[in-house]
């Protein structure tokens, strides 16, 4: 509404809706204003069984985020469950062994670089995730290495609801409270 009645005139956009039969140039005719009403609602009602579907899903112990954290691969069989990546497996193994002798995250990501080792942005890029086809291989950050050794999937367990949408229109994701993260086994 405010698009239609105040900006666009006010900066001389022409607005064209095929479908809806709408051109500025023409007026507003007064069904218009309603149609927005309606197509509002209609997109947070949309909104809201979505996150509503999702967090039961996570209810239910299924995985829900978009693709698989490092180490692990969604299963061909149920997309919903996640199964490890064995080409990976002796990374992530190392990592945990050289933190169990006390190296700290800087040394680990060093040792981790100087072998070669593709970080987990560019190993999924090499595996064809188009996600991270920016990605380069320059090498591991401690960052990095605290993030695997921090979470929790790695001891077999999927912590869902960490991040909420607070509004449909912004899909800005703000972190959730520990208290509220959703647990299950892999």
């Amino acid at each position: 509404g405010y698009l239609l009645e105040d900006f666009f005139p006010s900066n001389n956009v022409r607005f064209i809706a095929i479908n809806d039969d709408v051109d500025t140039d023409k007026g507003i005719n007064d069904f218009t204003p309603f149609k927005n009403i309606m197509n509002e609602w209609y997109a947070k009602d949309i909104s809201k069984k979505i996150r509503s579907a999702r967090k039961t899903k996570a209810l239910n112990g299924d995985f829900v985020v978009s693709y698989a954290p490092y180490g692990y691969k969604k299963d061909p069989e149920n997309n919903n469950h996640l199964i490890v990546d064995e080409e990976v497996r002796p990374v992530i193994e190392l990592i945990f062994r050289l933190a169990l002798e006390g190296h700290g995250c800087p040394k680990i990501a060093s040792i981790l670089t100087e072998r070669g080792i593709y970080t987990p942005g560019y190993y999924k890029r090499m595996k064809g995730n188009i996600r991270f086809a920016r990605f380069k291989n320059k090498g591991w950050t401690y960052v990095t290495v605290r993030k695997i050794l921090g979470d929790v999937v790695y001891l077999g367990h999927i912590e869902s609801n960490k991040y909420e949408v607070i509004n449909y229109k912004t899909k800005k994701c703000v972190p959730v409270s520990k208290e509220r993260h959703l647990y299950d086994s892999v």
